[in-house]
């Protein structure tokens, strides 16, 4: 009857029920120790940072607004990333599939290229600008007037 039951659907389902029943015992065991450290390990590097701005009010709204700045640029540098990437994929499989041909476009393409180049630039520049100018801003924003 065992034998005939290990055959069946139904008994197949029994037995891979067992088995993944197994499975999450053995994860528990064996897992759940080192994720209990692992949150434990948080927790207190959490306490740490927490006590850190308690102390040191000024240089954790520094970090802040500068983590928070960073975040804001990266975010909106990958969204550009993307939309020049969609630019430039076709226009590399056009230049491609010209080379491919033998068509000289280096004209069209250089042209497109410096404009990306100096657009890029131009971008970096202004960035760069923005960045010192808030740093600069938040830095000395508890420093004593020195006049």
């Amino acid at each position: 009857m065992l034998r005939q039951g290990q055959h069946t659907a139904g008994g197949q389902e029994l037995i891979l029920e067992a088995k993944k029943h197994d499975l999450y015992k053995n994860i528990g065991e064996k897992v759940l120790p080192l994720y209990v450290k692992g949150l434990e390990k948080v927790s207190a590097m959490l306490d740490r940072v927490n006590a850190f701005f308690a102390r040191h009010q000024q240089a954790a709204k520094v970090l802040t607004v500068t983590a928070a700045s960073f975040g804001l640029l990266l975010s909106v540098g990958g969204a550009l990333t993307l939309a020049l990437a969609s630019l430039l994929g076709p226009v590399a499989l056009l230049r491609y599939g010209f080379s491919l041909l033998g068509i000289k476009g280096s004209g069209a393409f250089s042209l497109l290229s410096k404009a990306i180049r100096a657009t890029a630039t131009a971008g970096r520049v202004i960035l760069v600008g923005a960045l010192r100018h808030n740093w600069h801003r938040h830095c000395l924003a508890g420093a004593p007037d020195v006049r």
